[in-house]
């Protein structure tokens, strides 16, 4: 397996260096994928081919944004998805600004894969019809679940919620002619 490399920008805006840094990452021959969370950012770096978005839904549903529409306006624009979950539960004291209480009793909170409210069957159906090819990577917070346990469900989780695409229509049987003799059978009518 080859390196993973980070860079974090911190003394120069996005724009002004990553245009240079993908230009001399991609000459080299490297893979580079650059992935940022606001579409609009990524529309100031010039559409360069690598610069895509990261999808995170925790940070969608925690900011009443609608994550599965947000799959469909920017999906030509997604190079990796944050799996992470995440929940909201506002009281008549705790809204979306919950205060500085700790995280296991504030209103919004990051979650266990499964144990929030990201609908991840809906979000990996949607990738598979859309043919995303990217990373789907597990980013776990949570502010109840030990972190062992965290990160060994949520690898089951992820591989479970993985959709192989299928490489035919479900009624392609209609019209590949009928065999009466094994309906019959499987209908229980055959003596």
């Amino acid at each position: 397996m080859g390196k993973a490399l980070f860079y974090h920008l911190t003394r120069s805006p996005a724009e002004a260096l990553l245009p240079v840094l993908l230009t001399k990452a991609l000459s080299a021959g490297w893979r580079v994928e650059l992935s940022a969370p606001d579409p609009d950012r990524l529309d100031r770096l010039d559409q360069h081919s690598r610069a895509k978005m990261l999808y995170d839904p925790s940070h969608y549903l925690l900011q009443h944004l609608d994550y599965l529409e947000n799959l469909d306006i920017y999906a030509d624009r997604i190079g990796m998805v944050h799996v992470k979950d995440a929940e909201f539960n506002p009281t008549g004291r705790q809204g979306v600004y919950g205060g500085f209480q700790p995280w296991a009793q504030r209103a919004g909170r990051f979650r266990s894969l499964g144990d929030g409210q990201v609908d991840f069957g809906a979000i990996f159906s949607k990738l598979a019809v859309m043919g995303f090819d990217g990373w789907a990577v597990v980013e776990w917070e949570c502010a109840i679940k030990h972190p062992e346990d965290g990160a060994r469900e949520g690898a089951a989780f992820v591989r479970d919620h993985i959709i192989r695409v299928t490489d035919r229509a479900f009624d392609d049987f209609a019209d590949g002619g009928a065999d009466m003799e094994a309906n019959r059978r499987m209908l229980g009518l055959s003596r």
